[in-house]
């Protein structure tokens, strides 16, 4: 498959979906946050401030194997600067399969914070992989990154689409965005080219693109909304055109915070009382009770 034509694709998409990684300082609290992966089944009660005592106490604990009471090591050490101490508990963790911490380790080397000499790439990489195959989505979305676009690794565009759908099934909208801006712009180019079994499955169509879209645009994503208000504006491969349903989507996307959805209905609302199609431009104002649903399933996917 002749990638030339994603390229533009691509870059652009890494300003919409890159991971955004917060401070250094504040990783392990925010990731605190996230919702627990199948594989971390554990409910640590994390801690950042320790006492001497609790730190011999969980010293203690942690030698004897708790999982938990290693984290709030690797936490304590982590907020201390020790970044070698932090990720001598941490790597316990990552071990048992907690792939919150396996992302952590992955920036902590991508960061320079455990080799005098800098940043450690290829171990970055590594744990990163290590974080996706555990199911972490944001792990997911920046190894995608990194394989659509070529850094720190071979760019390989089918090897990212597989990394953004594992986290597209997992309910992340900007990889399911993602999805659909590659597979739309593989739409645009000739297949017959695609010579393994991986590049026929991400092989670009209009069913395809149109299936993440909606599916980003039902996870809540604005932008996605947008577009999908658009699509129904002209019509797009088996989505035909539909008013009632582009102005569900442009009303949900300008509710959701979209500048151009809002600006959009704004000049709508204007051309209202000047345009002679003024019951069509109405009826885009006018709320839909059309259903908020995508129109096919997931077979389109194995088409």
């Amino acid at each position: 498959m002749n990638y030339k034509v994603l390229k533009k694709a691509v870059l652009q998409l890494t300003v919409r979906t890159r991971v955004v990684i917060p401070c250094m300082m504040a990783i392990p609290a925010v990731l605190a946050t996230l919702p627990a992966q199948a594989n971390n089944t554990d409910t640590c009660t994390l801690e950042y401030a320790l006492s001497t005592e609790q730190e011999h106490n969980l010293l203690t604990d942690a030698s004897q194997g708790d999982t938990c009471a290693a984290e709030n090591l690797g936490n304590y050490y982590y907020s201390r600067q020790d970044y070698r101490k932090a990720f001598q508990w941490y790597e316990k963790v990552a071990s048992r399969g907690n792939s919150r911490i396996a992302f952590i380790i992955s920036a902590m080397y991508r960061n320079g914070l455990l080799d005098t000499s800098g940043r450690d790439d290829q171990q970055a990489h590594l744990w990163l992989v290590r974080a996706a195959e555990q199911g972490l989505d944001l792990a997911q979305v920046e190894l995608a990154d990194q394989y659509a676009n070529g850094t720190g690794v071979e760019s390989n565009v089918p090897q990212g689409m597989y990394w953004y759908e594992q986290a597209a099934n997992q309910g992340h909208a900007q990889a399911q965005y993602a999805l659909s801006a590659l597979y739309l712009a593989g739409s645009e180019q000739v297949q017959s080219s695609a010579d393994n079994d991986m590049e026929r499955r991400y092989a670009g169509t209009q069913a395809k693109a149109n299936y993440w879209l909606c599916r980003a645009a039902l996870s809540n994503l604005p932008q996605a909304q947008y577009e999908l208000s658009q699509v129904y504006d002209t019509g797009r491969g088996d989505l035909p055109m539909n008013q009632q349903k582009e102005s569900l989507w442009l009303r949900k996307a300008a509710a959701n915070g979209s500048q151009k959805a809002q600006a959009e209905l704004t000049w709508l609302s204007q051309r209202s009382a000047l345009t002679k199609a003024k019951e069509y431009v109405d009826n885009l104002l006018t709320p839909s009770e059309t259903a908020v649903d995508c129109p096919h399933d997931a077979a389109v996917l194995d088409r």
